[in-house]
């Protein structure tokens, strides 16, 4: 044996290390590990929240354009009968025809707000992104608001001259709920305001 393998323990000889300093090391080894798992896991979780905040603008988006949508035909079959509606010339039969024509316009309505809703009930929100859930249910329940009285008018024209302060409750509720889902992204904040600052009919 050399002089100089003399000099070191069995364990530095074949490991060409100290034990003492790689058990030292290990601790910090760890550490980082952690760490970088921990802003792996963060950044993760903040590209899968900024996907959620983007299918929540796509639902809303869907949502709103099926209320136009069938406030739109309802208010042309309106339009349409309305002279005829109120004649006292019209026979019975001719007014029933075109009560009709607005009920199947309302029924047709809220089967498109209704398929927007489901779409939006599908929506996949991770448990611990709240502020989103919440935004989430706030638009559905505006939703049901307004499918429910598609479906009212779609069985008498009459519920169509109701009045609905609701809405416009139900609406500022998901709004603020969507813009403060929203804080960190700015462009989607912006959207939800235009999307849900519109007035509500009824």
């Amino acid at each position: 044996m050399s002089s100089a393998e003399s000099l070191l323990s069995p364990d530095e000889t074949f490991s060409g290390r100290d034990p003492e300093l790689a058990g030292r090391r290990w601790p910090w080894v760890v550490f980082v590990v952690i760490v970088a798992m921990g802003v792996a896991l963060w950044f993760l979780d903040g590209r899968v929240r900024q996907n959620e905040i983007n299918q929540l603008t796509v639902q809303v988006t869907a949502g709103q354009q099926s209320i136009t949508q069938a406030e739109a035909n309802i208010a042309s079959m309106v339009d349409y009968g309305a002279p005829l509606l109120f004649s006292s010339a019209v026979s019975a039969g001719v007014r029933t025809d075109l009560q009709a024509l607005v009920e199947r316009a309302a029924g047709e309505g809220a089967g498109g707000v209704r398929s927007a809703r489901g779409q939006l009930s599908e929506m996949a929100v991770l448990p611990w992104h709240g502020s989103i859930e919440r935004a989430r249910i706030a638009y559905q329940r505006y939703l049901d608001a307004r499918i429910a009285s598609l479906d009212a008018t779609s069985l008498a024209l009459a519920a169509a001259y109701r009045s609905h302060p609701e809405f416009a409750d139900l609406l500022r509720q998901a709004r603020e709920a969507s813009v403060a889902a929203a804080a960190s992204d700015p462009v989607a904040a912006t959207a939800f305001e235009r999307l849900l600052a519109g007035t509500t009919t009824g």
